[in-house]
């Protein structure tokens, strides 16, 4: 076998190292101007406090805790991948920006995956504009900065993907790197059913997919039952349904705030609401389905509305927000959907001046994609040859969409942006194509 030389190799992945370089250099240009302007990153806001106690705490005292002084109790909100990536680094390099610029190199990779995906259905042209529009969003250059998760949780998910997409023998891959993006985010619990449901028509694949996905899991929930009596893997999507999706109808039922409608439900718990953990997490579920089933007609519809951020809310005006750059939070526009307040909607927009109108552009591109991705399923019908990968697709993206719910907004979206992009430029394709065929 001959060998391949530098030269050749750079010739047949010079795209990929031009994605490389390009989101790398922004992204780390992106850390110095934040830490420049004086936003305080990376360590900005609650998560990445919580983040980086645990992580000190794996380093310093061996516990996966969020406690500050002894005793260290063990936490049971969030999963380990995470705050363990973030101990790996503070371990080996010693100071908390060496995440950030570790985060800027995961993005250079993610940019190179989300090209290659890009590659089996466009152009070299366009595969590159996809991975260097996802990748110099300011989404992405703002989650790279900072410690949250979704920038390592994004580099798994579609390195899983990626892989799956290249064939039945690499299942086994894509299931354990998959499984280890879940211990990053628990939303991969639920992104599961997408795989599984591409594999239907071959149940032995889809059973070893699924027993090393679970085989990932199986060490963390082992942890959790022997720590709390449960083997659930955290309990932030239990925390998500009584805090947030919950408590949100409650507050548009009642006509209250989201907090005065949270005290209401907290008050009415048999156990105090900051003394639960997934042992006794049942003591939220069993508020949620009190509250929930008492008018689920109306629950489907609001929850079906406050999902829509999902698809269409910009993510400009929130990292201008979170840096400091604006003081004003954005209009709750499902909301006052909600409450059929257009006028408030458009004087709100109006209000935020540039960024105002830069959110209206965000959104209508955002708009033009979900239509994209609905004629794209459409025309999954009738165009045979990506007609799984279409469906695997918009399987994928709307189990992120319903699993988010009343939370969604564009740093949730960030991971399936890739997907959506895809899905959106088939169906454009597809039409255009029907169009000079004259099939339409």
């Amino acid at each position: 076998m001959a060998q391949i030389t530098l030269q050749q190799w750079y010739r047949e992945h010079r795209t990929e190292v031009l994605v490389f370089g390009i989101v790398i250099f922004f992204h780390l240009t992106a850390l110095a101007g934040l830490y420049m302007y004086g936003v305080d990153v990376p360590v900005l806001g609650s998560d990445a406090r919580g983040y980086i106690n645990i992580a000190e705490n794996i380093k310093d005292h061996g516990a996966f805790s969020s406690s500050v002084v002894e005793p260290f109790i063990p936490d049971s909100k969030r999963t380990p991948g995470y705050t363990f990536f973030i101990a790996t680094l503070l371990s080996l390099f010693g100071f908390i920006v060496s995440v950030s610029i570790a985060q800027a190199v995961l993005s250079g990779f993610t940019g190179i995956l989300v090209f290659r995906i890009a590659r089996r259905y466009f152009s070299i042209n366009l595969s590159m504009a996809i991975a260097l529009i996802y990748g110099l969003h300011p989404t992405s250059l703002f989650l790279s900065s900072v410690l949250l998760s979704e920038t390592l949780f994004t580099f798994l998910f579609l390195l899983s993907i990626y892989i799956f997409l290249r064939g039945e023998f690499r299942s086994v891959w894509s299931a354990a790197l998959l499984g280890l993006a879940t211990l990053v985010r628990p939303i991969g619990q639920v992104l599961v059913i997408g795989f599984l449901l591409s594999l239907i028509r071959d149940w032995k694949r889809a059973l070893l997919f699924f027993g090393v996905f679970i085989l990932v899991l199986s060490p963390w929930m082992i942890r959790n039952q022997i720590h709390f009596g449960s083997s659930q893997l955290s309990l932030i999507s239990t925390i998500n349904a009584f805090s947030y999706h919950t408590a949100l109808f409650k507050a548009y039922k009642d006509d209250t705030s989201h907090k005065d409608a949270l005290d209401i439900l907290k008050s009415e718990l048999e156990v105090p609401y900051d003394d639960i953990d997934i042992g006794s997490a049942h003591h939220l579920s069993s508020a949620v389905k009190k509250e929930l089933f008492e008018d689920p007609v109306s629950f489907s519809l609001f929850y079906v509305v406050k999902t829509a951020p999902f698809f269409f809310a910009d993510g400009t005006y929130d990292v201008a927000l979170k840096s400091g750059l604006v003081s004003t939070d954005a209009p709750n526009i499902t909301s006052a959907l909600l409450r059929g307040d257009w006028s408030g909607i458009i004087g709100a927009l109006r209000d935020q001046g540039v960024l105002g109108l830069v959110s209206v552009f965000e959104m209508i591109f955002w708009g033009l994609l979900f239509i994209g991705m609905v004629i794209s399923l459409l025309y999954a019908y009738r165009e045979s040859r990506y007609r799984s990968d279409i469906v695997y697709f918009i399987v994928i993206i709307v189990l992120a969409a319903v699993a988010t719910g009343t939370v969604a907004n564009a740093r949730l979206r960030f991971p399936f942006e890739p997907l959506m992009f895809i899905s959106a430029g088939l169906g454009f394709r597809f039409l255009k194509m029907s169009i000079k065929k004259g099939s339409l």
